[in-house]
């Protein structure tokens, strides 16, 4: 079974190798350094999962299932997020500058709103 974090890992590994200048590395370790921060900050609430997640269940309830996971979403602008994860939202706390520097926040846009690959097309 070829989970989607390992499967975002060999893509990582392969556009830093592909990048032939600085730009594209850093690019690629700044979406690398997005996966830690939505790790410890966002995967533990925002992860899909509806039943294991609550901001998941929650933006179940709220939105619909369908919309549920954050991340891949288009439909969730840079400025929304920004907003979001500065001010918070509802139960969601908001985060300060000490804790997810500006830097950080939008690599994490980002790598939210990267298309998510699933297993079945990682199989493919």
């Amino acid at each position: 079974m070829v989970r989607p974090r390992l499967i975002f890992r060999a893509w990582l590994a392969g556009a830093m190798l592909l990048s032939a200048s600085g730009t594209g590395a850093g690019e690629a370790r700044k979406l690398e350094g997005a996966e830690r921060t939505w790790a410890f900050y966002c995967e533990g609430c925002h992860a899909a999962g509806i039943e294991e997640h609550p901001g998941t269940l929650r933006l179940s309830y709220t939105r619909s299932p369908e919309l549920a996971a954050i991340r891949g979403r288009q439909d969730l602008t840079p400025e929304y997020l920004r907003q979001i994860v500065r001010m918070g939202y509802l139960e969601m706390v908001g985060f300060r500058k000490t804790e997810i520097s500006d830097d950080e926040l939008e690599a994490l846009i980002k790598f939210i709103r990267l298309p998510v690959v699933t297993q079945a097309q990682g199989e493919k």
